[in-house]
Order: C-alpha cells, then structure tokens, then sequence
C-alpha cells in the first residue's frame, strides 16, 4: 500500500478559488472547513491537497482526478464520484453514507474509520484498496473487479457482493449477519467459524 506523497508545506486555498479557475484543479494545496452542498464540481483535479473539515454531501462531483490525496474528518454522504480516478488516497474518519463510487478505478487507497453504510462501489476498480474499522453495511460491491482487497475489523452486514469474486478475501476480523454473494465465487475466501456458519445458511445447510 503507497501512502500519499505530500510536502511538508501546502498552501491554503479555498473553495471559490478553484472553481474560478478555467481549469478546476488544486496542487500541492490544504483546503480546510469549506461548505459546498448540494452542487456540482466535475472534472475537478486533486493532486497532493489535504482536504480537512470540509462539508460536500449531496454534491456532483464525478469523473474527479485525486492523487496523492487525503480527505480528513468530512462528510461526502451522497457525494457522486461516479467514474472517478482515485490513487494514493486517504479517506480518514469521514462520513460516506450512500456517496456513489460506481465505474471509478481506486488504487492504494485507505479507509480508516469511516461510517460507509449505503455506499456504492458498483462496476469499479480497486487494488490495493484497504478498509479498517469502517462500517459498510448496506453497500454495494456488484461487479467489482479487485486486486489486494482488505476488510479489517468492519461491520458488513447487508453487504451486496453479486458478480464478485471472493475468493482472495479475509472476512476473519469483520463482522456481518448475512451477505449476498454468488455461491460460486465464494470458494477460496478466508471466514471464521460463527462466519462459516451464517454462508452455510446460503446453501440450505441446517446446522443443529
């Protein structure tokens, strides 16, 4: 997992400042506490930029172009990052309920501690994509296509993971009451023994 490559001195700069630009985009910059809801900003371009307190629920924000980025302490509910480039990013104690990932490719990217339920990683790319400690309960995984997937010690209940292959996942430190997968791309993945008893139920198994 790469972590962001950020310099030890960023630039503060706000919210209007890059949206008067011609071209919407922000290097090397530290953007703290700014409301920007229920709009819209696409094809915005992030690179080395530490976001930090920063309100955007129910903002359009798709086809975004993130680098060496770290979004701490926001909310980004219902935010659509729809078809999105996002790489060597940090998502820090955020709040993504129902914030839409669908089509978008992430690579060494880190969620720590974020409330997720809801949200949607439909159709997307993920490698070396890290989930600690973050609740997901209620997303969507349909059809994503992963490489060094992690889930550490989450809450996935309700988690959709149809059209997925489970088969290099390590489900051991989370927890979840039931998930819908396909029986055939669940051979392979890591479970406890109180998991493996909830995905027996999936075959019909009768455990007395």
């Amino acid at each position: 997992m790469n972590e962001p490559k950020l310099p030890q001195h960023l630039t503060e700069t706000t919210w209007d400042r890059i949206l008067a630009q011609e071209e919407w985009e922000a290097e090397q910059c530290l953007i703290e506490s700014i409301n920007f809801e229920e709009d819209e900003a696409c094809d915005l371009r992030f690179v080395q930029v530490i976001i930090r307190d920063c309100r955007l629920n129910n903002s359009s924000i798709k086809r975004l172009n993130a680098l060496d980025v770290r979004f701490e302490n926001c909310d980004l509910s219902n935010v659509d990052f729809s078809k999105s480039s996002i790489h060597r990013v940090v998502f820090e104690r955020c709040k993504l309920v129902g914030t839409i990932f669908q089509g978008s490719s992430l690579g060494d990217v880190t969620f720590e501690s974020c409330k997720m339920n809801f949200s949607l990683f439909n159709e997307t790319k993920l490698k070396h994509v890290l989930f600690n400690q973050c609740d997901l309960e209620q997303s969507d995984f349909y059809a994503v296509t992963h490489q060094f997937l992690q889930f550490e010690q989450c809450r996935l209940s309700g988690l959709q993971m149809q059209q997925t292959d489970l088969t290099t996942l390590d489900l051991r430190s989370s927890q979840f009451t039931h998930l819908t997968v396909d029986l055939e791309r669940l051979k392979g993945c890591r479970v406890n023994m109180e998991q493996a008893l909830i995905l027996a139920s999936l075959l019909g198994i009768r455990i007395e």
